[in-house]
């Protein structure tokens, strides 16, 4: 934190875009003056096809909402559901038991 002044009032909090220092191993030969600094930069976000997903198989009187909710947590969540299955779903938002539909990945934990 002493090289780093930006994070003493909350360590947590790493922005993108910022630049920080990080500090040699203890032990290890000093840095010198050329060594690069590491650059939080911002990741494109994923495209559907490549966000963290699982499966789920649809059951009889399923439709996206009900599926959403269940698994999810939140009903509203559908339209990511029907986002990530565009080319089963094909623009339509009828599922068919037996359908396997990618569903988004429940987030591990969240950070107030």
């Amino acid at each position: 934190m002493a090289i780093n002044p930006s994070l003493k009032q909350n360590p947590n909090n790493v922005i993108v875009g910022h630049t920080y220092m990080i500090p040699p191993k203890a032990g290890a030969a000093p840095a010198t003056p050329a060594t690069p600094t590491r650059t939080i930069a911002a990741n494109p976000a994923p495209t559907p096809s490549e966000a963290p997903h699982y499966f789920y198989v649809v059951k009889e009187n399923d439709n996206l909402w009900k599926i959403a909710s269940e698994q999810l947590g939140d009903g509203n969540a559908w339209a990511a559901i029907k986002d990530l299955n565009k080319d089963i779903l094909k623009g339509g938002d009828a599922v068919r038991p037996n359908m396997r539909l990618r569903l988004p990945a429940k987030p591990v934990a969240t950070i107030n």
